[in-house]
């Protein structure tokens, strides 16, 4: 197991899994090895501490005002209760069927993605040797860019492909709008939770550490994402699309663009959300936001990105893969979190009750 002792995160517990044992940890994080190896063990003991009474033992033993962080010695102060092996047995079950569902989710989501890229006959594009001539009034004064990498053979490349397929500029397909940066002076752990691209993946949104109040600005309610809304940077690691499922009653960061779709007939979220985070439009983002430090993708730069326009028979057959994925990834969570769930109902009302309320929960289903 690994755990951040450093800044906001701090609390965190993951597992490391098989693929990931060769790995080595930065001294950022405390690695956990547990003395008598047992998965089932390890898998409530895991539990136990994701739950709300791990987060809280650990965060009394922080120190540090500006920069938390947890020494290495307090760890081992951390009670751990007796839990029998029955319930072990039990806890397991809930984590091991939680990553069977996280790796067909997966695998379905890497299909659609081959679906898409197959049905618009797309290979990769490879970088050639040799260099790409230029004029300069023809380059520089339609683009004002002097710098090498925008004008790289690849680019040349991908742009020679999207001409034979049937595309749309962005901007004719979706609003775009923009939320807010109040600045870090609002930063702290109570309000409204504020999404940073730091908290977006296309997997979906971790659970943000900073919180801002809802006094902020007026009508703060008005910034909150709704349901399939494009999540889209443009700043730092640009161009991380994802697809809001539901509803939010948070806050994003400037850094993060809200796509709208304008005519759902003609283009589905799911499906321009993955469009976003193929190859095509990652290599429109490579060679707008090279040549800085920080990477910036301009918003008119964006409205002008090429996205390709399917029939809408195969962009429903992709949305429903992915859709599928989501959901398979909503279960994965559900059971991690009914995991935590009854191991603090082992601890408040004992074993038995906990048992009894997962059964209860698996019947449900």
């Amino acid at each position: 197991m690994i755990l951040s002792k450093v800044g906001n995160s701090i609390g965190y517990f993951a597992r490391v899994d098989v693929e990931l044992q060769t790995c080595n940890i930065s001294e950022n994080n405390i690695g956990i090895k547990l003395s008598r190896y047992d998965t089932k063990l390890k898998h409530t003991i895991l539990a136990y501490l994701n739950s709300n009474y791990g987060n809280i033992l650990i965060l009394r033993r922080r120190s540090g005002n500006a920069q938390p962080k947890l020494n290495v010695d307090d760890v081992c102060y951390i009670p751990i209760p007796s839990f029998s092996d029955d319930f072990c047995s039990v806890v397991s079950k809930l984590i091991i069927e939680s990553d069977r569902c996280i790796q067909e989710a997966t695998s379905i989501y890497c299909n659609s993605e081959i679906l898409l890229l197959s049905a618009l006959n797309y290979q990769p594009v490879v970088q050639t040797q040799g260099y790409s001539e230029k004029s300069f009034s023809a380059s520089f004064g339609a683009t004002g860019r002097l710098d090498a990498e925008y004008y790289q053979p690849k680019y040349d490349e991908l742009f020679r492909r999207l001409s034979a397929l049937p595309t749309k500029r962005l901007k004719s397909i979706v609003n775009i709008t923009k939320s807010i940066e109040p600045g870090s002076e609002y930063y702290g752990d109570a309000g409204i939770p504020f999404v940073r691209v730091s908290d977006v993946s296309k997997d979906g949104i971790n659970t943000p550490s900073i919180r801002i109040p809802k006094t902020t600005v007026p009508s703060i309610e008005n910034l909150y994402p709704k349901k399939d809304t494009i999540l889209f940077s443009k700043d730092g690691s640009v161009g991380i699309a994802y697809k809001v499922e539901d509803n939010m009653e948070a806050v994003t960061s400037s850094a993060l663009l809200h796509l709208t779709v304008k005519d759902a007939a003609e283009m589905l979220p799911d499906y321009l959300t993955i469009v976003l985070n193929s190859p095509i439009v990652q290599m429109q983002a490579e060679r707008d936001a090279s040549g800085a430090i920080i990477q910036h993708w301009k918003p008119s730069e964006i409205e002008a990105v090429q996205i390709p326009v399917l029939d809408m028979d195969i962009q429903q057959e992709i949305a429903e893969k992915v859709q599928q994925s989501f959901s398979l990834r909503r279960q994965s969570k559900q059971l991690l979190e009914n995991a935590k769930y009854a191991v603090e109902m082992a601890i408040e009302q004992g074993e038995d009750k906990a048992i009894k309320w997962l059964q209860e929960q698996c019947d449900h289903r």
